[in-house]
């Protein structure tokens, strides 16, 4: 599927959910035809969210442990997480090419797709054995070489434990880097069986010599986890249009979920290549940089991405999973996507006011659908504060629930009141936000958007060529009470009769984050 396919197949799906009676068959032909309407492309939302929730908890379930597997599919890591990984390669040997000895378990562990930034922790059966916040490790990695990009870099000075595992264990982590080469432990002590081919370029995976201890290993092969830094990306406030270089910024924690969004449309092997012709880049040739420029200003304070995404996803749905973590509406416009977040303080469109001058026939009204009202929301999510209740071992990263309203919250208890005190419950797995503050204004909002949400869909005059998908405007109407009331437009469309048709949402800034 190109870019142009794109537009067609994700506009067709968006605007048939937003409201099936308007939407627009031929969307790709439409946008062609008249370039100055738009059509909201991607609209996260508990839709979505919910549509992937039994597939979400599954695999979540499974991210902290090791699996065994050559095809089992790779995730793709932004910001900080701790992962589990997949035994890509495990056999024994003598330590020195013979595989038929046992001393020494060889293990080459896949994290996710590269290239990822800097190993944080190494931890076993959830006991730390290397922490590069931790003095005593010496803090930092050891580059085999000059370029410990291309020969990974090795953990030295383990911490100690009960039992001690750091004294067994040589490892090296490769951070997926496209020029990687095979690691030199494992070709050592595995011999040809780790071949020079064996470079695994673009993933970034920990290679483990584990020397064999009864007293050490009496439960057999620990669990490892590692916690890292994700996929390296630009930066999108020092991307210039026309930009032919994607400079990629150091992997860090609490990652822009604009520049992630960026990442996702622009990059090559996992994301749609849009601003790319063949395998040339030019910066703002599909994207508007000006409206995601905004958006990331507007983010920065208020959302972060520490998380992954299912390479067993379809892009689609990621897109919507990513726009969803931080309230964005993605739009496509005079050719190019753009970027707008939903905010508080919007206003509507200067100087233009839908009444019975431009309307042309009835305005149809459709209130929020019952079924969709929510008075709680519960979300699973990796906690990256959570902690041991006996303060042993280490849990961060590992599952938690959060619920909203709380018990004793007055919103719960009006909602209740509301609803007859039935509980109209929505549960959620989100793999992209790990902190709870984030997560509750976000599941707040939701909870609260799906209480209202009041449909109009009118036909207008041309004047109306001047709104734009996503923007408010105001709609008076006396025999339906509307005195400037604001509405989201969600979709335009051209009749047959030539006006042009409009459908929105009502817009409640009081409920907006």
């Amino acid at each position: 599927m190109n870019k142009f396919e794109l537009v067609a197949f994700v506009t067709a799906v968006t605007l048939a959910w937003s409201h099936p009676a308007y939407a627009i068959p031929a969307a790709a032909a439409f946008l062609a035809a008249y370039p100055l309407l738009t059509a909201v492309l991607v609209i996260g939302g508990l839709y979505m969210m919910g549509k992937m929730q039994a597939k979400k908890q599954q695999q979540q379930r499974s991210l902290l442990v090791n699996k065994q597997s050559n095809n089992d599919p790779i995730p793709v890591v932004y910001g900080q997480k701790r992962i589990g990984g997949v035994r890509a390669y495990i056999n024994t040997s003598n330590g020195a090419g013979d595989t038929a000895g046992t001393e020494y378990l060889n293990v080459a562990l896949t994290m996710c797709e590269g290239k990822t930034g800097a190993l944080k922790k190494l931890i076993f059966n959830d006991k730390i054995i290397w922490d590069a916040d931790d003095s005593s490790t010496a803090g930092t990695l050891t580059a085999i070489s000059s370029d410990g990009d291309v020969n990974g870099f090795t953990l030295g000075n383990f911490l100690t434990t009960t039992p001690n595992f750091g004294s067994k264990v040589s490892a090296v982590y490769h951070n997926g880097s496209s020029t990687q080469v095979v690691d030199a432990m494992l070709s050592t002590s595995i011999g040809s069986d780790w071949s020079t081919n064996n470079r695994l370029r673009g993933i970034a995976y920990m290679a483990l010599k584990i020397q064999f201890d009864a007293e050490i290993f009496e439960g057999g092969v620990p669990t490892v986890t590692a916690e890292f830094l994700g996929k390296q990306i630009q930066d999108v406030s020092a991307i210039s249009q026309g930009d032919s270089s994607r400079t990629l910024a150091a992997g860090s924690a609490d990652q822009n979920p604009v520049d992630v969004l960026y990442d996702m449309l622009v990059a090559p092997i996992y994301g749609k290549e849009l601003d790319h012709n063949g395998s040339t880049y030019s910066a703002g040739q599909d994207i508007d940089l000006t409206s995601f420029q905004s958006a990331r200003s507007y983010a920065a304070s208020r959302y972060k991405i520490n998380g992954h995404l299912d390479t067993d996803t379809k892009l689609y749905e990621n897109i919507n999973e990513v726009m969803d973590s931080f309230n964005a509406m993605l739009i496509y416009t005079n050719g190019k996507y753009r970027l707008k977040i939903r905010q508080s303080n919007e206003t509507a469109v200067s100087g233009f006011v839908f009444d019975e001058s431009n309307i042309v026939g009835d305005i149809n009204v459709t209130l929020q659908d019952i079924k969709k009202r929510l008075n709680t929301m519960q979300s699973t999510y990796a906690n990256k504060a959570l902690t041991p209740p006996t303060g042993d071992g280490y849990e961060a990263y590992n599952d938690d629930t959060l619920v909203v309203p709380e018990t004793t919250d007055s919103g719960r208890v009006a909602y209740l009141a509301a609803d007859n005190d039935r509980i109209l419950e929505s549960r959620i797995q989100n793999n992209l936000i790990s902190d709870s503050a984030t997560l509750k204004t976000l599941l707040n909002h939701k909870l609260d958007d799906s209480r209202h949400g009041t449909m109009i869909s009118f036909d207008a005059g041309h004047t109306a060529v001047q709104v734009e998908a996503g923007d408010i405007v105001a709609v008076t109407h006396p025999m339906l009470g509307f005195d400037n009331k604001a509405f989201r437009v969600l979709q335009l469309g051209i009749t047959p009769e030539g006006t042009i048709n409009i459908v929105a949402v009502e817009y409640i800034a009081s409920i907006e984050i």
